[in-house]
């Protein structure tokens, strides 16, 4: 199954931005997903709404990719488990991500706090960590807004993702952002002047995937003006106004 991700960013640990608070969960991430890490064949990666959560996830299976095949790589929102995914019958799509999640030897569950208090999603869920641990080289991912004392999954999944590794990923500092901005928009090849970077760390939403397509749309409207990046450009390509 195609890796359904969010966004269209290439992210590859090679060319990870790295704020100060997630470089140990940068690291065990890279180890876990390049075979680095022994018989751990999972991780919980959890952390508060916009850390990097699910570039961490995206990195990593990147990297499990190269080592077991892109078609053994297979992401899931639990959103779905927890929403109309779940009660569809045997023909509906359940029954195809099942299949795919099934044969997966790099299973990634992103927002798997939307399944708390699911049993019958949770029990997919033990399935699939079940079936991904007999694998050669299978890996187990995931990653929740909730720290392990707030998870409220049966005792025996709880036990389950507790036995392997579990990280943290802590949210980008407010004097690290527009420097993570400033070497992003460098990574498309744009110079975003670190005064435009500040407004942007100050002006939008710190959500790195949101700010990405931010950049994508300055550079855009850059490259067919032939303008320089300004914020004046910025506002124009997003269209903020300074009375809303």
């Amino acid at each position: 199954m195609k890796l359904e991700f969010p966004g269209e960013g290439d992210d590859r640990f090679e060319d990870f931005l790295v704020a100060k608070e997630n470089k140990e969960a940068y690291e065990i991430c890279r180890r876990f997903a390049s075979l680095e890490m022994g018989d751990s064949y999972s991780l919980v990666i959890h952390g508060p709404s916009h850390s990097g959560k699910t570039h961490l996830l995206k990195a990593m299976a990147k990297k499990a990719s190269d080592i077991v095949g892109a078609k053994s790589s297979v992401y899931l929102d639990c959103g779905r488990l927890a929403g109309e995914d779940l009660k569809r019958d045997s023909h509906g799509r359940l029954e195809e991500y099942l299949k795919a999640m099934e044969s997966a030897r790099f299973l990634a569950l992103d927002r798997l706090e939307e399944v708390s208090g699911n049993e019958g999603a949770a029990s997919l869920i033990f399935h699939l960590y079940n079936e991904v641990k007999r694998k050669q080289n299978g890996r187990f991912a995931a990653a929740t807004r909730l720290q392990p004392s707030q998870w409220a999954f049966p005792e025996w999944l709880n036990t389950r993702l507790l036995w392997g590794q579990v990280a943290h990923a802590g949210q980008v500092g407010d004097d690290e952002l527009p420097e993570m901005l400033v070497k992003m928009a460098a990574g498309m090849q744009m110079t975003l002047p670190p005064q435009a970077a500040g407004w942007l760390a100050n002006h939008l939403t710190r959500d790195l995937e949101s700010l990405r397509d931010v950049l994508v749309k300055v550079d855009h409207l850059s490259l067919t003006t032939g303008r320089k990046v300004s914020i004046p450009l910025i506002k124009e390509a997003i269209g903020y106004s300074d009375d809303s």
